[in-house]
């Protein structure tokens, strides 16, 4: 008998399977895969699924039957088989989208597009088909989770707006036939009874949308609230309900859904005789805030005199007529500083050994010494563009620096940046510092767990699980972390147009900063206006 004869390769028609057979003769010689794959290509059937786990080990048998000393019975197979084409559509639980997977058929018959348009239909979807992505995978006969169908979202309504007018009583200041009666200390304003404050610009409604399966998505309702309730020193326009106005003469201050207005503080002194000043409103210094003394109000701070080495804190504005001066004689060197915070402005005459940080801008009519100064929006030192010089420590703004000298012939160290939210980074550089710690603790912690395991005989009772919470706790909170890094990296995008402007010189030792982009001067130079052009700090 031949090799050939002795080996066979056929398909069951009715189980569609595929089988290899050899019957062991004398003299026989076991067949190899080359013959085994030239057997199926002869028969129409490469294209069917060939199991080669299968086929090794058919052949390995044959080659140990051809050597065997006792006879064998025939050996056969399943190597494969003829399969079919398959489809399978998926609709995500939402119904906002279908996907369509199709498999070639391995030897059989190839899905098509009745069917597929069949099961479509079955699944009920009709909406925001993908048309042409399913024509292409027809012709191609194969796709993987290509995108079926898309619904369309709802597009969310615009909840309700309330506008400050305050910034346009600033403007009509100016205008000496104004009815509004009100006082403006530079970004300060004082209002009389019936000023408008806020205006409320209503909701407006979203539209619904429509799921994959042709169902209406509605959209969620957005709350038409009125002013906020609570509101002091404020009510609402007898003729306009849209509208909020003063009730009391006083400062007013804008908040989330409205404003309030609070009534203005006089004191003489921030000494020890009047004590440290902690109130809802705002405060008017006659004289001086002296050192180691702190005022810590919701409104406005105004100053007459000079703020020594003292803390203030406050939720709108500064205003320091006769300077902010460190150092202040006979305070331990712990209370040099002076330390101001607030979220609106900060105007002063001059600065020296300060901390000052202002959630809009700073401006300081002279000069700022060895001080370290942070502005939401812009910092300004010099009544005009030709005036005014930073000398030494750290001015970081948003927006703008504008000065007419930063350094000194000395080469103090300067350093001016714009292009970043100081108080954003800060907090970020802060939570950064916090997450490595919070790293470090729970790698002690997975030392420790390590160890126990090797070793449980030395654990003490309790150490095990209280080690395990520990973990847990600090993953938390690294979580926590990651989450606030995110938030904060997103706030820190460099702003459009962030520029420092310096009218008439530079002096060596002054590090300038645009966003993460740094440039170092080294010696005298005339200033210019200084800005990121193509990623490089150029100054024209």
């Amino acid at each position: 008998m031949s090799d050939v004869a002795e080996f066979s390769v056929f398909e069951n028609t009715e189980s569609r399977k595929l089988f290899a057979r050899f019957v062991v003769a004398e003299g026989a010689t076991p067949p190899n895969v080359q013959l085994l794959r030239q057997m199926l290509m002869e028969q129409g059937l490469t294209g069917c699924s060939i199991d080669d786990q299968a086929i090794n080990a058919f052949l390995g048998r044959c080659k140990d039957a051809v050597s065997a000393t006792e006879p064998v019975e025939p050996i056969e197979t399943v190597i494969g088989e003829r399969r079919d084409g398959s489809m399978s559509i998926l609709v995500s639980p939402s119904r906002m989208s279908a996907t369509l997977t199709l498999i070639p058929p391995q030897g059989g018959k190839a899905v098509s597009a009745a069917e597929v348009n069949d099961a479509i239909s079955a699944r009920g979807i009709v909406h925001g088909l993908n048309t042409a992505g399913l024509t292409k995978a027809l012709e191609t006969g194969a796709c993987d989770g290509m995108v079926l169908a898309e619904g369309t979202e709802p597009v969310p309504g615009v909840p309700p707006r309330f506008e400050s007018l305050i910034e346009s009583l600033k403007d009509h200041g100016e205008d000496e036939d104004e009815t509004v009666d009100y006082r403006d200390l530079g970004d300060l304003l004082l209002v009389e009874a019936g000023t408008p404050l806020v205006r409320r610009i209503p909701a407006v409604p979203g539209q619904d949308g429509m799921d994959v399966m042709g169902k209406v998505v509605p959209v969620k309702p957005v709350p038409d609230r009125g002013f906020a309730k609570g509101l002091q020193g404020v009510k609402v326009d007898e003729g306009d309900a849209n509208l909020l106005s003063a009730a009391i003469a006083g400062q007013p201050k804008v908040i989330e859904d409205g404003a309030n207005v609070n009534p203005v503080v006089d004191v003489a002194n921030v000494d020890l005789e009047s004590g440290n000043i902690n109130f809802d409103g705002t405060i008017q210094v006659k004289g001086d805030i002296k050192a180691g003394m702190s005022v810590r109000v919701a409104g406005d701070v105004i100053v007459h005199g000079t703020v020594e080495s003292a803390e203030i804190v406050c939720g709108g504005n500064v205003s320091v007529k006769g300077g902010i001066v460190g150092r202040a004689d006979g305070v331990s060197e712990s209370d040099e500083t002076a330390r101001i915070s607030c979220n609106g402005s900060v105007q002063a005459r001059f600065v020296e050994h300060a901390r000052i940080e202002a959630g809009q801008s700073i401006a300081i009519d002279t000069a700022a010494r060895q001080s370290e100064l942070m502005a939401g929006n812009e910092i300004t030192v010099g009544k005009s563009a030709s005036a005014g010089q930073i000398i030494g420590g750290q001015v970081r703004a948003l927006q703008r620096i504008r000065a007419a000298i930063v350094g000194s012939n000395a080469n103090a160290p300067t350093v001016v940046q714009v292009g970043f939210d100081p108080r954003v980074n800060a907090e970020r550089l802060h939570v950064e510092q916090f997450r490595k710690r919070k790293l470090e603790e729970f790698a002690r912690v997975r030392q420790l767990l390590a160890f126990l395991a090797q070793n449980p005989a030395k654990a003490q009772p309790g150490v095990k699980e209280k080690a395990i919470n520990t973990g847990q706790q600090i993953e938390a909170e690294i979580a926590e972390c990651d989450l606030r890094l995110v938030r904060l990296t997103e706030q820190l995008e460099l702003a459009d147009g962030a520029s420092i402007e310096i009218s008439k010189t530079i002096y060596g030792g002054v590090v300038i900063l645009i966003g993460q982009k740094r440039m170092e001067i080294l010696d005298e130079r005339r200033g210019g206006k200084i800005r990121l052009v193509e990623d490089h700090i150029l100054i024209t």
